[in-house]
């Protein structure tokens, strides 16, 4: 793994829900540092236990859906998640 992300397998291996992808966390960890990972799993999270306050959205490849979730008065968290890994 990366020098950048190797302190990430412990944040998901203790903190974490879901499996994060090398581009998931780059985007998350170096690239979007004011995002923080539990809003990201959070909206996964509430999209699973029915939160009327989330949206499922169409993907352009079948093994993937997207959920979205107002985070901030004027921000959303958009999260592509591969169905095809555990757990979902």
């Amino acid at each position: 793994m990366n020098e950048p992300f190797a302190w990430s397998s412990v944040l998901e291996r203790t903190y974490l829900n879901f499996k994060w992808t090398v581009e998931a966390k780059k985007h998350t960890y170096v690239d979007r540092f004011s995002i923080r990972p539990d809003f990201v799993e959070g909206a996964v999270l509430s999209y699973r236990n029915g939160d009327i306050n989330t949206q499922r959205c169409r993907a352009n490849v079948p093994e993937r859906i997207i959920i979205q979730k107002v985070i901030n008065g004027n921000q959303i968290v958009r999260v592509v998640v591969s169905t095809s890994t555990n757990p979902w």
